[in-house]
């Protein structure tokens, strides 16, 4: 799978139980409605994750958002193409807002966790 480089940016932030962003990254939109946005994005360099283990540079990312749901959902592919993993989240439903500056528009989404 290959990216593509004319579609719109998010910003997606993932954020701690306090509310400070503990990931950040970009993804561009595939598809928007009025349930759910679809975003793909690759990762710009490899890490270590916690629980999928080592993550190579070029991984794509297909990660769907529903408003209303508690969960998200990310399909993941080896940057050769082959897949990965799946990937869930236990979260609050995505809130998703236009930021804009002098220079660009852009769209953000934040997920926040459940709290127990």
């Amino acid at each position: 799978p290959k990216v593509q480089k004319n579609r719109p940016i998010f910003t997606v932030r993932s954020l701690a139980f306090d509310a400070t962003v503990r990931k950040s990254w970009n993804a561009e939109l595939i598809e928007l409605n009025e349930t759910s946005a679809t975003l793909v994005g690759a990762f710009d360099r490899g890490f270590e994750h916690d629980q999928l283990g080592r993550i190579a540079t070029g991984t794509v990312s297909y990660e769907y958002f529903a408003f209303a749901k508690n969960w998200n959902v990310f399909r993941m592919c080896e940057p050769d193409g082959t897949f990965r993993n799946y990937y869930f989240n236990i979260c609050l439903p995505p809130s998703m807002a236009a930021v804009t500056s002098s220079s660009c528009a852009a769209w953000r989404l934040t997920c926040r966790p459940v709290s127990w």
